[in-house]
């Protein structure tokens, strides 16, 4: 789930209308632990929220070496 959270965020930026840049989303952290507390709150917390968070982070890169 987080690697395409991620994937998506990604190209939901690059493709925003206007942007001419391969600029990327800033604060990046803060971006990554706002969408993990979405997950938590849809989902749950578990010992394994780090496999959310470090997918998410995959994700967002996959989609950025793509472009």
């Amino acid at each position: 789930m987080g690697f395409l959270q991620g994937w998506n965020d990604g190209k939901l930026f690059i493709s925003f209308p206007g942007n001419t840049s391969l600029s990327e989303i800033g604060y990046k952290t803060e971006w990554t632990r706002r969408r993990v507390a979405e997950h938590i709150a849809a989902k749950g917390n578990s010992d394994f929220i780090w496999e959310f968070e470090h997918g998410f982070q995959n994700g967002y890169s996959a989609i950025l070496r793509m472009v």
